[in-house]
């Protein structure tokens, strides 16, 4: 097992996340939120009012940026098999509360395969997760490293099996 770094994993990559995701938002979302504001939850009117503050110039040079992180990113991931990071700070969030975002997002600004599974539970019942992240175009064999590393946690729930 090797540490690897990215300009990806820091508040760089979290800092691209947030301007290409709040503009493209408030684009998707601007004429709903004229039409009919009601609809929108005050999570979502927040991030409209703050979105509309993301220049064209800003998003164009994320987007620019992106594409040299996922050059890096690439090339840092180029001979492993996957990496193992945390999900989240701590145990998953109560009920209604969606958590810390940031262990995620910068998987979603990649465009890679990452998923989350349960490896105990904390102190107060709720799992505490580990994260596996593939390659761009690895999902399938990231879902066959999950499902081995799900049954070796133990956690791993017992359906029976569909092939496709």
């Amino acid at each position: 097992m090797d540490e690897l770094t990215t300009p990806l994993c820091g508040e760089e990559g979290l800092s691209l996340h947030r301007t290409i995701s709040e503009f493209e938002g408030a684009a998707a979302l601007a004429a709903l939120g004229i039409q009919r504001p009601a609809l929108l939850g005050e999570k979502v009117r927040e991030l409209l009012d703050h979105a509309g503050t993301v220049t064209a110039e800003a998003y164009h040079g994320a987007l620019e940026r992106r594409v040299e992180l996922l050059a890096e990113l690439d090339h840092v991931l180029a001979g492993v098999d996957c990496l193992l990071t945390a999900p989240a700070a701590g145990s998953a969030p109560p009920a209604g509360d969606n958590g810390d975002p940031r262990f995620c997002t910068r998987w979603s600004l990649a465009g890679t395969p990452a998923i989350c599974l349960p490896a105990r539970l904390g102190e107060h019942g709720l799992p505490l997760g580990v994260q596996l992240v593939g390659r761009r175009g690895t999902d399938a064999r990231l879902l066959r490293l999950a499902r081995s590393l799900e049954e070796s946690l133990g956690f791993a729930p017992h359906y029976e099996r569909i092939d496709a």
